[in-house]
């Protein structure tokens, strides 16, 4: 193989890596502005969540209470 048939694979070679490599950085671009997306859909439902949790009637004694239904302990 003749050296300016080296440097012309050499150099193809190198454009399919640079290629390849663009490739790569669109993927990670487009993973990163989806990540971004996503923590934002994930901040969203927390406010959501915490919103409801804070309208909801409470659970547990208070909760019976308000249904009339009242726990029977021991030694009643």
């Amino acid at each position: 193989m003749t050296k300016d048939e080296m440097n012309k694979k050499l150099l193809q070679q190198a454009n399919s890596l640079t290629s390849t490599v663009d490739s790569l950085n669109a993927t990670i671009n487009a993973q990163t502005q989806l990540i971004a997306q996503l923590n934002q859909t994930i901040q969203e439902l927390k406010e959501q969540l915490n919103k409801k949790s804070k309208n909801s009637p409470k659970r547990g004694n208070a909760g019976m209470e308000q249904c009339g239904v009242l726990p029977k302990f021991k030694g009643d």
